[in-house]
């Protein structure tokens, strides 16, 4: 009885292993993972129409969105998400778009009825105070740490808070900046 038993969970053994191998050969000729030691390798950025989504978000959220006008050609948008409260999500209603520039860093604009104050909690983080405050394109932007290294500049036009993120230098920032403001 015992060696049957043995015999038993050896076989239930062997049987998972050769379908965990199974698995695995399926998974891999699917693509279904890879495994790069050195990083990622360089490729296409995924692009989405930022100006677009910009255009269409106002009516879903109902607020005039601003649509930025002019930046550069070789900015590649590359993310466009909403915030909507009335679908069930948390929070305030937001446009968020983002770019990808030509040295690799990027930037995102996010645009809100909401007052300043809650959009930086809301997309930064709580209890966060501003450290200054720089003008661009004619407004005065207050100045936030942002996540890992990142600064984001916030200020309000025509009812619309307009905050600007990103690893991008400052050039990269007055330039979103005057496109937003160009209205």
């Amino acid at each position: 009885m015992a060696d049957r038993r043995n015999a038993t969970m050896r076989d239930m053994g062997v049987a998972v292993a050769v379908l965990v191998v199974a698995l695995l050969l399926v998974v891999g000729a699917m693509g279904g993972w890879s495994f790069q030691p050195g990083g990622p390798a360089e490729g296409e950025t995924l692009t989405a129409d930022v100006t677009d989504g910009f255009s269409r978000a106002g009516a879903t959220l109902e607020f005039a969105t601003v649509v930025p006008k002019g930046l550069p050609s070789n900015w590649i948008g590359n993310s466009f998400s909403i915030n909507n409260p009335a679908t069930g999500a948390q929070g305030a209603p937001l446009a968020r778009g983002g770019w990808v520039l030509p040295d690799g860093r990027f930037i995102t604009l996010v645009e809100s009825p909401a007052a300043g104050p809650v959009v930086v909690a809301q997309e930064i983080g709580q209890g966060l105070s501003g450290s200054g405050q720089v003008q661009a394109s004619g407004l005065k932007w207050d100045v936030y740490p942002g996540q890992r290294t990142e600064v984001a500049w916030v200020t309000a036009v025509g009812g619309v808070t307009l905050m600007i993120t990103g690893s991008a230098d400052i050039t990269a920032f007055q330039t979103l900046a005057a496109a937003v403001v160009k209205q």
